[in-house]
C-alpha cells in the first residue's frame, strides 16, 4: 500500500510538470506574431496573365476596423507616428504610446525604394540592369538605354507595354535617330495626355479630384509607381494646402503646358513629378520649413530648384525594403512592436463565391452561331436552349441582377476578410502584451 502511495506521488511529480509545460508550451504557441516580413510577400513581381488578379482589401477597406481593435483592446492610439531605429525611418499607420504596438500599412508609407522593390504588376519580372532590359529590344533598335531611360517604367509608352504594342510606324521608320526621335515624340505625347486628362477631372471649385482617378487611372498606372500628376493634384487638395501653393503648383503647369521644345517640356515636367510623387505632402503642411521649400522648388528659375529637402523629409517619413528587416528585428526582440500589414498580403485577398458568367464575346458565342446557322430559322425557345446549356442558370438572369448578386458576394468577402485580419491583429496586440511583460 505504501509502495502504491510512493508511486502515485513519484508519478505526479513527473506528469505534473511535463502538463504544465506542455499547457504553457500552447499557451505561448497561441500568443504568437502572425505579422512577419514573409507574411507580406514582399518583393513581388507579378506576372502579366489573362485573367488578372484577385480582388484585394485595401488600406481604405481595413483601417477603420483595425483601429477598432486597438480600441477594443483598450489601448488608446494615434495616427502617422514617426519612428525611428537606428537607420530605419518610417510612419507607423497606428501607434499606442505605452505599450509601443502599432501596425504599418505599407502601400500608405511608400518609399522611393518601396515603390521599386513592389515593381509594376504589367512588367513581368524587373530587370537586374540595363543590359538585361537590353536584350529585350536588341532586335528591334539599338537604343541609348542610359541616357533615354531611368528606369524600366520609361521602357513602356502606353498601358499595353513597348514590348507588346507599339504605332506600326515605328518599324517603317529607317535610320536608328528617326526612331528615337519617334520615341521620345511618342512617350511626350502620352505623358501631356495624362496631363491634361488629370486636369480635366480637376474640380477647380472644389479644389479635389474623385479618389477613383487618383488611386486607379485609366491607364491604370498607380502615382506612387508612375511619375504621374494624376493623383498628386488630389494630395494637394486633399490636405489643404493654403492658396499660394496651390497657385504655385497651377503656375507651374500652366508653364509646361504652355512649352513648346518638347525637350524642355519633358525634363521640366520630369522635375515637376519627380518632386510631388516622392514628397509626404502630409507632412509639408505643419512644417513652414519644409512649405518654403515646396514654395522655392516651384520658382520660374526651374533649374535652380533643391529638391533635397523634400527627398529628406520623404526619406524620414515613407517606408523603404531594407527597414521591413529593422521592424521584424524589433518584433523579435520585443523593443519595439509594429505590425507590417501589405496589399499583397495573402489574408488580404477577397475571393467571392459567385464568379460573373462569361462575357457573349468569347468561343461560345462562335459555337452558338455555329449551331444556329445549322437550324436554319430558330425559335426563341431553341436558341434559349443553346444559350442555357452554355451558361447555366446565370443566362435566366438579367446583367443587372448578375452584378447586384456579385457586388453582394464582394461584400460578404471582404467581411469575412476584415474579420480574419481582425482577429490576427488581435493576437498581435496580445502576444506584443505578452513578450512586453515578460521583459519587464
Amino acid at each position: 500500500m505504501l509502495y502504491s502511495i510512493r508511486s502515485f506521488v513519484k508519478a505526479n511529480l513527473i506528469i505534473v510538470p511535463l502538463l504544465l509545460a506542455v499547457l504553457g508550451y500552447a499557451q505561448t504557441d497561441s500568443l504568437s506574431n502572425p505579422f512577419w516580413e514573409k507574411e507580406t510577400n514582399l518583393p513581388f513581381w507579378a506576372r502579366m496573365c489573362g485573367t488578372g488578379e484577385p480582388q484585394r482589401l485595401t488600406a481604405n477597406d481595413a483601417m477603420g476596423a483595425l483601429d477598432s481593435v486597438f480600441i477594443s483592446e483598450g489601448l488608446d492610439i494615434v495616427k502617422d507616428r514617426f519612428i525611428e531605429r537606428g537607420e530605419a525611418k518610417y510612419t507607423a499607420t497606428t501607434f499606442n504610446e505605452k505599450y509601443k504596438i502599432g501596425y504599418i500599412w505599407i502601400e500608405r508609407n511608400l518609399g522611393a525604394g518601396m515603390a521599386k522593390v513592389i515593381g509594376k504588376p504589367w512588367l513581368g519580372n524587373p530587370p537586374k540592369s540595363f543590359s538585361d532590359r537590353k536584350k529585350d529590344f536588341q532586335n528591334t533598335v539599338k537604343f541609348d538605354y542610359k541616357r533615354l531611360m531611368k528606369d524600366s517604367a520609361d521602357y513602356f509608352i502606353s498601358r499595353k507595354g513597348m514590348r507588346t504594342r507599339i504605332n506600326p510606324t515605328f518599324f517603317t521608320l529607317k535610320s536608328e535617330k528617326q526612331k528615337m526621335a519617334f520615341f521620345r515624340k511618342q512617350r511626350i505625347d502620352y505623358e501631356r495626355q495624362e496631363l491634361l486628362h488629370s486636369i480635366g477631372r480637376f474640380d477647380k471649385d472644389k479644389n479635389t479630384i474623385p479618389k477613383q482617378w487618383a488611386f486607379s487611372p485609366p491607364n491604370g498606372i498607380r502615382p506612387i509607381e508612375h511619375l504621374s500628376i494624376l493623383g498628386l493634384y488630389w494630395k494637394i487638395a486633399i490636405y489643404s494646402f493654403n492658396e499660394q501653393t496651390k497657385a504655385a503648383l497651377e503656375k507651374e503647369i500652366q508653364a509646361i503646358m504652355k512649352y513648346k521644345r518638347k525637350g524642355k517640356w519633358l525634363r521640366r515636367s520630369e522635375k515637376l513629378m519627380d518632386l510631388l510623387t516622392h514628397a509626404n505632402l502630409k507632412h509639408l503642411k505643419a512644417n513652414k520649413d519644409y512649405q518654403t521649400a515646396f514654395l522655392n522648388v516651384l520658382n520660374d528659375q526651374w533649374r535652380r530648384r533643391d529638391l533635397s529637402p523634400l527627398r529628406l523629409i520623404s526619406n524620414y517619413l515613407t517606408l523603404d525594403y531594407f527597414e521591413l528587416g529593422q521592424i521584424d528585428k524589433d518584433n523579435e526582440d520585443g523593443a519595439l512592436f509594429v505590425a507590417p500589414i501589405s496589399y499583397r498580403d495573402y489574408r488580404c485577398v477577397v475571393q467571392p463565391s459567385y464568379v460573373l458568367p462569361k462575357p457573349i464575346i468569347t468561343i461560345d458565342s462562335l459555337t452558338i452561331q455555329e449551331e444556329l446557322a445549322k437550324m436554319g430559322n430558330a425559335s426563341p425557345e431553341e436558341v434559349e436552349r443553346i444559350y442555357t446549356r452554355l451558361y447555366g442558370k446565370d443566362k435566366q438572369k438579367t446583367p443587372e441582377e448578375m452584378h447586384i448578386e456579385y457586388q453582394r458576394q464582394i461584400d460578404a468577402a471582404k467581411s469575412l476578410v476584415i474579420e480574419r485580419l481582425e482577429n490576427d491583429v488581435r493576437r498581435y496586440i496580445r502576444w506584443a502584451k505578452a513578450k512586453s511583460s515578460s521583459r519587464e
